[in-house]
């Protein structure tokens, strides 16, 4: 198995575009994230034959019996290039996102096997026309392997050990980058609920002092304790 980040195939870094998404969210301004992601649509659209050069040229280096993508924008012109090759090896895309959307698609090709981690997905899949047998649903979203772990001891004690009350729900909301600054509002909308923030850089004293939450801070590698 080969884990290969795609910029280095396609020449360009995907990290201009995740910084000016966490800057967008932790200033304010997430109303502007949907264009963000139509630019983004727009320019892989317009580059695709470039894109389906780069991608065959790099896949015709060695025989590949499995090709899986998990990253949206890509998987058409990957499709397309991975058909230059008989046999064509499948491609698999490992949705990380609730659903498809126009400007943040997954789902772009009939020759994709998608991994979908919502029922919602799922639906969307069937709405666009992918075969049936190539949709897969699994329990939920991608998650660390020591959430698959045995506790080895009740879960009460496990919420006491990390400060947390048994007798109430306990809700994660987690980022992936910056907390937005609308992160207290979330919050707020759940305060007969006990609740734990895991965020990226940013919202830690947008939390504190919070009632009835407990803020992690800033965290990396969420992974069960």
């Amino acid at each position: 198995m080969e884990i290969v980040d795609a910029s280095q195939i396609l020449g360009i870094s995907v990290s201009v575009g995740d910084g000016i998404y966490n800057w967008l969210m932790s200033s304010g301004r997430a109303q502007w994230v949907p264009a963000l992601h139509s630019l983004g649509h727009h320019l892989t659209a317009f580059n695709e034959p470039t894109l389906v050069q780069l991608f065959r040229s790099y896949l015709s280096k060695q025989h590949w019996d499995m090709v899986v993508c998990c990253t949206p924008h890509i998987n058409a012109p990957i499709a397309e290039a991975l058909s230059s090759f008989k046999p064509s090896p499948p491609l698999v895309t490992l949705m990380s996102d609730f659903e498809n959307s126009v400007d943040h698609p997954w789902m772009q090709d009939h020759r994709q096997y998608i991994i979908c981690g919502t029922e919602n997905a799922i639906k969307q899949t069937i709405a666009l026309g992918h075969p049936r047998d190539r949709v897969y649903g699994t329990s939920g979203m991608i998650v660390h392997p020591s959430f698959y772990r045995p506790l080895g001891y009740p879960v009460e004690e496990g919420l006491t050990r990390l400060g947390l009350r048994p007798g109430w729900r306990t809700i994660c909301i987690f980022f992936g980058g910056f907390a937005p600054n609308f992160l207290p509002h979330i919050v707020n909308l759940l305060l007969a609920m006990e609740v734990t923030p895991a965020f990226g850089r940013g919202g830690a004293g947008r939390m504190a002092g919070r009632a009835r939450s407990r803020t992690v801070g800033s965290v990396s590698g969420v992974r069960r304790a």
